[in-house]
């Protein structure tokens, strides 16, 4: 083992051996552009070390960690107005800058409402049953549909909607955009 590595990471390896019979950490070399798992094992009176190469999974991981900001981005800023809503409990999850600008809602107060809060009495239940039909014949993304919206200042307007199915946060959900 490297003496750098074992100068940074001597002593928590250490305490960790003295409560559990294993520990594991990760180290980068900047240098070499290496990232190699260490993991220890208590083994009778010594320890056994396995090494493992993880730079295909940090490479993937930043990829990954990439693209979701890329696409938390091209959602949030995204001129047309979108917002997601949980497929189950119907509980609004996301809404982006020109959703919050179109209805007249803020931010926070978009989360705490139900996406029926965002339909005139009762009109929420033509996209729901829209919606649980294309949930039958698993389109993931769905025509566009006429609705007539609520703005919070009372105001109601007709538009169009398009709907598709994704998983946000590991949660089923809707995002809608106008």
């Amino acid at each position: 083992i490297p003496e750098e590595i074992t100068d940074a990471f001597q002593d928590n390896t250490n305490n960790s051996l003295a409560t559990s019979p294993h520990h594991s950490f990760v180290a980068h070399d900047k240098f070499e552009g290496t990232w190699i798992e260490f993991a220890f094992k208590r083994e009778g009176l010594g320890f056994v070390l396995n090494l493992r190469d993880v730079a295909c999974v940090k490479k993937l991981q930043r990829l990954l960690d990439d693209s979701e900001r890329n696409n938390s981005l091209i959602f949030e800023v995204n001129p047309n107005a979108m917002w997601v809503f949980d497929a189950r409990s119907l509980r609004i999850l996301a809404a982006n800058q020109a959703a919050t600008a179109f209805y007249g809602i803020s931010p926070k107060r978009f989360l705490t409402l139900n996406m029926s809060a965002l339909f005139p009495p009762g009109d929420d239940a033509e996209l729901l049953d829209y919606l649980a039909s294309a949930k039958e014949s698993r389109h993931h993304q769905l025509a566009p549909v006429l609705c007539k919206q609520l703005k919070m200042d009372g105001q109601v307007v007709l538009v169009e909607l398009t709907c598709g199915n994704v998983a946000w946060h590991g949660h089923p959900a809707v995002l809608v955009g106008l």
